[in-house]
């Protein structure tokens, strides 16, 4: 996104499919389902490559990667891209599903199990002619590992209560765990781990591909103007600087969230600008008040020092001055003062 200070940002509009630029019609391209956001870092390319590779079998995939990096929006693509895109896409966090429920809710149970149960299928019928997606594996219990594992062998699963039932569905998985150690100490079975990594995608942190931070953030603030029914510009420079340097710990997730909240925070017609950027941003961005400083010099660092600690308390009270004012501890005037000397903002400002 291009710094603004008013004037409207042309948003560009981004491909429902990719394939190498070698100008030949392929049968491999890659189709981005509605609302993904493609990268065109290097990073993001090479992982499309490796992605185009595999949409036309049935080879099973394991994504590799931190919280939030949108392993599931992956899987997502392999599946839009695969000739079982008219089947349906059936996802099931292994994590979120308590360990008593996780084998009816993978294989499905039988009317009269038990009093008052009805019958109803598992993910795995449901995911029939499709692809069926396990969100974070690794934390699944061991004991169900083994059914699992036969389940991906034989192409077939047994409800609970009921006899055994052929099924066909493409597996996808995903983890954010060291699966090897998760081995060593044995918590998962290795014999199930060669069955999901048939093919093993590594999804790189948003840290690795920061060219791709400007494309997401002019996306998701379209996407979060119109959530709000609000005209917002664009952002100037220096917030622009300011996501580009952050770390992301929480990845794309973590600045969907960012974005989500200064499109909220943002005025009408107003260009999003640093006060609305949240604390642990802006402290992460700026530095530690104890870092070693680059200078030694006390005008440069007592000036550093304020306009962090400025821009903190506007964050905390939603750009108004005056509050701002108070927990800092100076009158209102003195504060428009500062800011101006700082290249804040104009004198004036909310009340």
């Amino acid at each position: 996104m291009q710094a603004t200070t008013g004037r409207a940002v042309a948003l560009r509009m981004l491909p429902s499919r990719w394939a190498p630029a070698d100008g030949h019609e392929r049968d491999d391209v890659l189709a981005f389902p509605e609302g993904y956001i493609p990268g065109h870092s290097a990073v993001i390319r090479e992982l499309y490559e490796q992605m185009r590779a595999l949409v036309q079998g049935d080879v099973p995939v394991l994504l590799q990667g931190e919280t939030g990096v949108g392993k599931e929006q992956l899987a997502h693509v392999l599946h839009a891209s695969s000739a079982r895109r008219a089947g349906p896409f059936v996802a099931v966090n292994c994590a979120a599903i308590p360990a008593e429920l996780l084998e009816a809710e993978m294989f499905g149970i039988a009317k009269g199990v038990a009093t008052g149960v009805h019958e109803r299928p598992g993910r795995f019928q449901l995911a029939n002619g499709g692809t069926l997606f396990l969100d974070e594996i690794g934390d699944m219990p061991f004991a169900l590992q083994a059914k699992l594992l036969r389940a991906l062998q034989g192409g077939e699963i047994q409800p609970v209560g009921s006899a055994p039932l052929r099924v066909d569905a493409r597996v996808v998985t995903s983890t954010n765990s060291d699966l090897d150690e998760k081995i060593e100490q044995g918590q998962f079975r290795h014999d199930l781990y060669y069955r999901v990594a048939g093919f093993v995608l590594r999804v790189p942190p948003l840290r690795e591909r920061r060219e791709d931070i400007p494309g997401l953030v002019q996306a998701m603030l379209c996407v979060f103007a119109r959530e709000t029914g609000k005209s917002i510009p664009g952002i100037t420079a220096e917030v622009r600087r300011a996501l580009g340097a952050y770390a992301w710990p929480g990845n794309v997730r973590e600045l969907e969230n960012e974005v989500r909240r200064l499109a909220y925070l943002c005025r009408d017609g107003q260009t999003v600008d640093a006060r609305m950027l949240s604390e642990r941003l802006l402290m992460s961005v700026e530095g530690e008040v104890d870092a070693a400083p680059s200078s030694l010099r006390l005008e440069a660092n007592v000036d550093h020092l304020e306009r962090r600690l400025i821009r903190a308390a506007l964050v905390r009270t939603g750009g108004k001055r005056s509050a701002a004012a108070r927990l800092l501890g100076v009158s209102r005037n003195g504060l428009a003062m500062k800011m101006e000397r700082l290249g804040l903002g104009a004198a004036g400002g909310n009340s």
